[in-house]
């Protein structure tokens, strides 16, 4: 916004000076968005701690802090619901190996679902079970 106010040539070196020595200095390129583009929840959470800040200042009123805290609400619950069915969708180790263990061909079908330490666990086992197979057809 000060890029619009035309300033006189005495103030550049100040405020050259201030903008350089200030916390924000750069960070305004990291935080410029492009259009359409969702907020993370730490973005939300930095907009909810500064709006009592702008509405004590003067430079909203309650009624659009109101709404602003609604919408960031609601960006909030979105985040919430997706790390949380994410985890509740995980296949737990114990069924991956139950599985594994009657079925065995379903590797290469469950693959794509499973975590790296869930495929690494399967290999793992599939390898301890192979000699004793072999054992026991030695022993017959």
């Amino acid at each position: 916004m000060d890029d619009l106010i035309p300033r006189d040539s005495s103030s550049d070196s100040t405020d050259e000076a201030r903008a350089a020595h200030s916390p924000q200095a750069g960070s305004d390129k990291t935080r410029r968005r492009k259009a359409g583009q969702i907020y993370d929840a730490d973005d939300c959470l930095r907009g909810l701690t500064q709006l009592p800040g702008l509405i004590a200042l003067g430079m909203i009123r309650a009624n659009d802090a109101n709404a602003m805290r609604a919408a960031y609400g609601v960006i909030l619950q979105h985040h919430q619901r997706a790390q949380t069915a994410g985890v509740a969708s995980a296949i737990s180790d114990a069924d991956v190996m139950k599985v594994l263990r009657t079925n065995p061909e379903m590797l290469n079908l469950l693959a794509p679902l499973l975590t790296d330490a869930q495929l690494e666990l399967a290999l793992k086992q599939s390898a301890d079970e192979e000699p004793n197979a072999e054992q026991t057809d030695e022993q017959v």
